[in-house]
This record gives C-alpha cells, structure tokens and sequence, in this order.
C-alpha cells in the first residue's frame, strides 16, 4: 500500500512539473479574458443605467496592453470606476483600440466594433465587440 502511495506520488510530481507552467498560463489568460469581458459589460450598463458615457481603458505597454480600467466619461475627464487590472505575466493581450466608449444607449460610441485577443501558451480567447448592441463575446481558440 505505501509502495502504490509513493508511485502515485511521484507520477503526480512529474505530471505537475511538466504540465505546470503551462496550465497556470492559460489559467491566468482565461482570468484576464473574462474579467476584460465584465469590465466591457460594466462599462456598458453604467452607460444606460446613469445615462452618461462610460469607457474600458486598455493600458498599452509597447505593442500589448499592460492594464485595463473601467471609467465614467465626464466632461472634467475620465472618473475611475474600478481599481486598474493588471495583465498577468506570461498572457498577451492586444486589441484594435486601446478605449472602448459606450453612450447612454449601451451602443459602442468609439470604436465602431473590433476585438480584443488575448493568448497563452495554446489557447487564444477572442473578445467580438458589436457596434450596435455594446455587447461583448468571448470566445475560446486553440492555439
């Protein structure tokens, strides 16, 4: 019994260090893929429930985004609304704007629609923005 106890073990330690850094990439991807699509969500509905516009400001550090925030669009300028998001480290997030704005509507008012990509190590989490509805979409790729 301890010799099957002490096997399981050590084919649990080879399984962890070769599967390990990968699985916490995309583990920390999908973390950032679906909280960037409630930040995109959050900004959209505080546009309609308060009637003025909101934003999700994308943090670009060189050619990938380094943070996210959600703001309230005021005419003194920008009011945070959520603490500023981190992208963790070993995740690529680009995206087609670096500021999407949402109108009293819920409607993208800039850009006119796009994406935001974010990718770990074999997987790819696409986010669609239509332009219309203001609403988000994730969805999942293998890389």
């Amino acid at each position: 019994m301890v010799t099957v106890v002490v096997i399981l073990g050590i084919v649990a330690g080879m399984a962890i260090t070769r599967f390990g850094h990968d699985t916490l990439a995309t583990v920390d991807a999908e973390g950032v893929a679906r909280r960037v699509t409630l930040a995109m969500r959050l900004a959209r509905r505080q546009a309609i429930s308060e009637g003025v516009n909101a934003a999700v400001i994308l943090s670009p550090d060189g050619t990938a985004v380094s943070s996210f925030t959600v703001v309230r669009a005021a005419a003194s300028g920008d009011e945070p609304v959520e603490a500023v998001m981190p992208v963790a480290s070993g995740v690529t997030m680009v995206a087609t704007a670096a500021r999407w704005e949402f109108d009293y509507t819920g409607a993208l008012a800039t850009p006119s629609g796009g994406t935001v990509t974010i990718t770990s190590p074999g997987w790819t989490w696409t986010i669609t923005m239509n332009a219309l509805t203001g609403q988000p979409r994730l969805s999942r790729v293998a890389s």
